[in-house]
């Protein structure tokens, strides 16, 4: 793991830029009011963790793994997010609390079955061979 970013650690306010973690795991790190700029996550397994109030910038996220990890009012901006399972995260039962958006990013074969996924917003990405079924698509904006 890079010395900028380790598990069991709590970061609020923070900005990461041009971190490179591909094929890491973090775990129960939580992120408050952060971003990540031009980032490398490929191939991540980030393990209960907690995103709130966060950004992900021109980041690469294929293939990240979420088990157990929560995100709020997070936000994947012009990123690929590609092969994602969200379904493997740790979500409300109510829904999402505040919602996720993706923003001209690329989200292709990524899974969201079954979620709670009331007010997403999706605008403006490639998606292709996404998996919503049975999730709760009230209110999302495509």
């Amino acid at each position: 793991m890079n010395h900028l970013i380790s598990s069991h650690t709590d970061y609020s306010d923070q900005v990461f830029k041009a971190a490179y973690l591909e094929n890491s795991k973090l775990v129960a790190s939580e992120f408050y009011d952060c971003t990540f700029s031009h980032c490398s996550l490929v191939e991540n397994i980030i393990q209960g963790c907690k995103f709130i109030n966060y950004v992900f910038r021109e980041c690469d996220l294929s293939l990240l793994q979420v088990p157990e990890s929560s995100f709020s009012s997070t936000r994947f901006v012009d990123s690929k997010v590609l092969g994602v399972n969200w379904a493997q995260a740790d979500w409300p039962t109510t829904g999402l609390g505040k919602p996720l958006k993706f923003q001209r990013s690329a989200i292709s074969h990524s899974t969201f079955i079954g979620l709670k996924l009331k007010g997403i917003q999706i605008k403006d990405c490639v998606a292709l061979e996404v998996d919503f079924r049975e999730a709760d698509l009230s209110q999302a904006d495509f």
